[in-house]
């Protein structure tokens, strides 16, 4: 992650990884493991879980409070659950990204298997879908953008 002048904080082999963002355009980028990661944006945080050994779940990041997260698939069969926010948001998808843009923050995920987006959380969502190489599930009242 970057924060303030450009600085940036790596954390590796850690079980549970929890930042916050308090204010100013900071980025959190989140990059998955060969296996079957698990990416999930709900109201207020985001979060990429790799898989563990046997049925057990790996490592997880959860980020808070950022302007922008970035959330990269790397292999195996990633899967991104993605709820829209109260306010009025806006999904656009192309190739291997799908980006949900809400207010004051975007979330942005490259190289998912499985995309599956909700509107459930109220406001107008929009979306601009041109082609795209991963499977998407839309549900909900998105509307053309």
């Amino acid at each position: 992650m970057r924060y303030g002048n450009g600085n940036s904080v790596r954390a590796n082999n850690y079980e549970v990884v929890y930042a916050f963002a308090s204010s100013g355009a900071d980025t959190a980028t989140l990059n998955g493991s060969s296996g079957n990661d698990i990416y999930q944006r709900q109201q207020n945080w985001a979060s990429l879980l790799s898989p563990g050994v046997g049925n057990s779940i790996g490592p997880a990041v959860q980020v808070f409070g950022f302007s922008q997260v970035v959330a990269n698939g790397n292999g195996g069969t990633d899967s991104a659950y993605i709820e829209d926010s109260t306010g009025n948001d806006f999904l656009f998808i192309l190739g291997s990204q799908a980006q949900l843009a809400i207010p004051n923050q975007v979330f942005t995920i490259n190289n998912f298997k499985n995309v599956i987006v909700k509107s459930i959380n109220g406001g107008t969502d929009k979306q601009r879908i041109q082609a795209f190489n991963f499977s998407l599930q839309m549900s909900g009242p998105w509307l053309n953008g």
